[in-house]
């Protein structure tokens, strides 16, 4: 989700996590009012979606060794997380905010949506590993599948034990799928129209029967099928030069979004209230308010505090 400045980007990505960040931002505001239905198809797979797109762009012989890995992880990833979780911790913890509930477990864990950061980071590290260890794609997916069971596993026996948090879990899995795909993804530039319509069909269509039907089958598949729609219709709007500049940045700017917006769409709710009664026209004013704050302070982090969400020149990371 962190880039340097420099970096040659594929527009499509950059497409797909602001499609994300738009769907993660939509399922944590009221749209369970609205559908049901569409909440659930965004909570099953807007987080995968992000490890899938995180491990198509993790580039491991880029790292001569884990001292250098580490250290470009820590200005690019972990400092970003620690720098934000603390400032959103300390405004919503001492801060209460409604419908946003802030343990101090969290600051180390992850305030709200800044859990992703973490488990990310732990998925990542077991990618960097196997990956050197395990040159045979089919061979790592299938060690990777079977070391994610296992942290579910020991994760669910364990409780609330502190070990959980450094746990391997299922998002591991989608990580290392991005990872294996990424050769084949990145060299894609556009899809066939009709094929890409024919992909986008099949893929909501059975997410639509596996949320109608609740038929038991395994959440992957359900997270998978949302993953294809996404990817497809990100690799169709490059060529639409209307709409893409601003997606593009949205996806370009995913951590702060991604900080901020649970703290500013529920701390807005107190004071909207008081002005806008109707349910439906509060939250909506609320998100779109919420939105121009998020595109205000993407601005103030990427104009003066770059080095706060693990941006720099390419020459300035050691």
């Amino acid at each position: 989700m962190i880039d340097s400045y420099n970096r040659k980007r594929i527009d499509w990505i950059d497409i797909c996590k602001g499609l994300g960040m738009i769907l993660v931002v939509l399922g944590h505001t009221g749209i369970p009012q609205v559908s049901q239905i569409a909440y659930d198809w965004i909570y099953s797979f807007h987080m995968p979606l992000f490890y899938f797109l995180s491990g198509l762009c993790f580039n491991t012989s880029k790292y001569g060794n884990f001292n250098t890995y580490i250290r470009r992880r820590w200005q690019t990833l972990l400092f970003p997380f620690f720098f934000l979780n603390t400032c959103i911790f300390i405004w919503g913890y001492y801060f209460p905010v409604p419908n946003l509930s802030v343990q101090q477990t969290d600051f180390i864990t992850g305030v709200s949506a800044l859990y992703f950061i973490r488990v990310l980071f732990i998925s990542e590290l077991w990618c960097f590993f196997f990956r050197r260890i395990v040159s045979d794609k089919l061979l790592f997916i299938l060690a990777i599948t079977g070391i994610a069971i296992v942290g579910e596993t020991i994760q669910d026996s364990i409780g609330q034990n502190a070990i959980r948090f450094i746990l391997p879990n299922s998002a591991l899995i989608y990580y290392a799928l991005g990872n294996v795909l990424s050769g084949k993804l990145k060299s894609v530039q556009c899809l066939n129209s009709l094929y890409s319509l024919l992909i986008i069909a099949t893929s909501i269509t059975f997410s639509l029967i596996y949320l109608y039907s609740f038929i038991g089958w395994d959440v992957t598949l359900l997270a998978v099928s949302g993953i294809a729609t996404l990817i497809t219709i990100a690799m169709l709007l490059p060529a639409d030069r209307r709409i893409r500049p601003s997606i593009i940045y949205i996806g370009q700017n995913t951590l702060v979004i991604l900080a901020f917006h649970p703290l500013l769409y529920n701390g807005m709710k107190p004071f909207i209230s008081q002005f806008i009664h109707h349910n439906m026209i509060e939250g909506l004013t609320r998100m779109l308010l919420t939105w121009i704050m998020l595109f205000v302070l993407v601005y103030v982090f990427n104009r003066w505090l770059p080095w706060a969400v693990g941006k720099y020149n390419e020459a300035d990371i050691k």
